[in-house]
C-alpha cells in the first residue's frame, strides 16, 4: 500500500513543483492528493480520516478567511486536533 501525501497551496505552480519533486525523489511510492485552499485541504483530511495522509505539505498564506491567523496555521491547528493524524508529518 502506498503512503499518501497531501499538498495544500493556492498556487498551481507550487503544487506542481512539490508534486514533481516528490515523484523525482521517491518515484511512485507516494499517492499525491492536492488542495487549493485550507478549507479544501481540511475536507480532504476528514474524507481520509480512516487512512490518514503520511505527509502534509501546506502553504501558510492562502485564503484570508482565517484572519488574524494565516490559513495554513488554521489548517495545522485543525489537523492537530485529530488523533488519527498524530503520526502524520506536517
Amino acid at each position: 500500500m502506498k503512503s499518501s501525501v497531501l499538498i495544500a497551496d493556492d498556487s498551481q505552480a507550487w503544487i506542481a513543483y512539490h508534486t514533481e519533486l516528490i515523484n523525482e525523489l521517491f518515484g511512485d511510492l507516494f499517492e499525491i492528493t492536492t488542495a487549493f485552499s485550507a478549507a479544501e485541504a481540511l475536507n480532504e483530511i476528514k474524507k481520509n480520516i480512516s487512512t490518514p495522509f503520511s505527509i502534509i505539505i501546506t502553504d501558510l498564506q492562502m485564503e484570508i478567511n482565517y484572519a488574524p491567523k494565516l490559513a495554513g496555521e488554521w489548517l495545522i491547528e485543525n489537523i492537530k486536533t485529530l488523533k488519527e493524524y498524530n503520526t502524520s508529518k506536517i
